[in-house]
């Protein structure tokens, strides 16, 4: 009799969706990034082969035996050997953002095409990678799980 009387009185309805307000709240959270650090990775850049003309703007990942992952980019314009590449990275939890800068070198100096990159601070687990090139407004954004032999190609688009 008891328990009949409390499910009719407009308190208990109350309460009941406070606590359902509460769980909700407490399940929607969005879960912790943690800290964010930042990387500045430099680049190699590597002399264009002209029987191999390479038009297309795109990433080659290798993920190396020892758990480092080689990057290189491909399709590089207006970029020579003396030019300084480099790559900002920043690792928020599973995220990398990761800019792609270019300084400019002599124009009497060779035309490279590709640079190379080595990242050697990510852990054995999935990233999500958002890769940005600001210079010729290129990006692409890809899932990387980080085990030895993984290789993967990521075209870059405007």
């Amino acid at each position: 009799m008891l328990l009949l009387s409390i499910t009719h009185s407009v308190t208990f309805y109350v309460v009941l969706t406070v606590v359902a307000a509460a769980i909700i709240a407490i399940l929607a959270r969005p879960s912790r990034r943690g800290e964010a650090l930042s990387y500045l990775i430099p680049g190699v850049p590597e002399l264009a082969d002209p029987s191999v003309p390479e038009t297309t703007p795109s990433l080659s990942i290798l993920v190396n035996d020892d758990g480092t992952v080689s990057i290189t980019r491909h399709a590089i314009k207006h970029m020579t050997s003396s030019a300084a590449i480099t790559l900002a990275v920043t690792l928020i939890g599973h995220d990398l953002i990761i800019h792609q800068r270019l300084a400019g070198g002599y124009s009497s100096d060779p035309v490279c095409d590709h640079a190379s990159f080595t990242i050697d601070f990510l852990g054995r687990d999935r990233y999500h990678i958002q890769y940005l090139d600001d210079d010729h407004n290129l990006m692409g954004a890809f899932s990387l799980n980080v085990r030895p032999g993984i290789k993967m190609t990521q075209m870059l688009k405007q």
